[in-house]
């Protein structure tokens, strides 16, 4: 083998090792991106069934106390 073209080879593989190293990176921040976004989809879920039905409303028609 060359010199010229096993330096190449060294550069390719260089090369790959860190796009792979980029890759599992990008990966990693993707899944727990997908788990911050499921737990606040999840908290909007519970907020918006929530506020639908508030259980310390006084019924309306229900007098204040101070009547």
């Amino acid at each position: 083998m060359s010199e010229a073209l096993e330096q190449r080879l060294i550069e390719v593989e260089s090369l790959v090792a860190h796009l792979e190293r980029d890759l599992r990176v990008l990966s990693e921040t993707v899944y727990r991106q997908q788990n911050e976004l499921d737990r606040v989809r999840g908290a909007l879920q519970r907020l918006e069934g929530g506020s639908a039905v508030d259980e310390d409303a006084a019924p309306a028609d229900e007098r204040p106390p101070h009547y």
